[in-house]
């Protein structure tokens, strides 16, 4: 689900950096896993701090995918992050996806943690 890099940040903390190359075939299924597999996702019962650690996604060609329905309820998640933020993953995976994708995911409460960072690219050609 991407190629994983590290990164260093400002203040010298290491940041795990995934970059998704997008194709016209890629869809909000696609997006779940990749936040859940990295650690994007943070169980809202997590007592750990294993999360503290800041995580980059780069998105790159956003002008391949139809943004709103990739996106679609996970602009919430975006837009209001940490504990007090926590959403049902299943909830989400619920609208849109098949039944093939639930398995993958543990259901329960989850929040985006509030140092993930996005990045999107879009090609300007034309």
């Amino acid at each position: 689900p991407g190629k994983s890099l590290k990164a260093t940040m400002k203040n010298d903390e290491e940041a795990e950096v995934t970059h998704v190359v997008l194709s016209p075939t890629f869809t909000r299924a696609d997006l779940l896993y990749v936040l859940y597999s990295k650690g994007y996702f943070v169980p809202a019962d997590a007592t750990s701090s294993s999360h503290d650690r800041p995580s980059i996604l780069i998105l790159d060609d956003l002008h391949r995918i139809a943004l709103p329905e990739v996106m679609a309820e996970l602009l919430t998640a975006l837009n209001y992050r940490g504990p007090l933020n926590a959403f049902w993953l299943s909830a989400l995976i619920r609208h849109g996806h098949s039944d093939q994708a639930a398995p993958r995911y543990k259901e329960g409460r989850y929040y985006l943690k509030k140092n993930a960072y996005f990045i999107g690219t879009m090609d300007k050609q034309g």
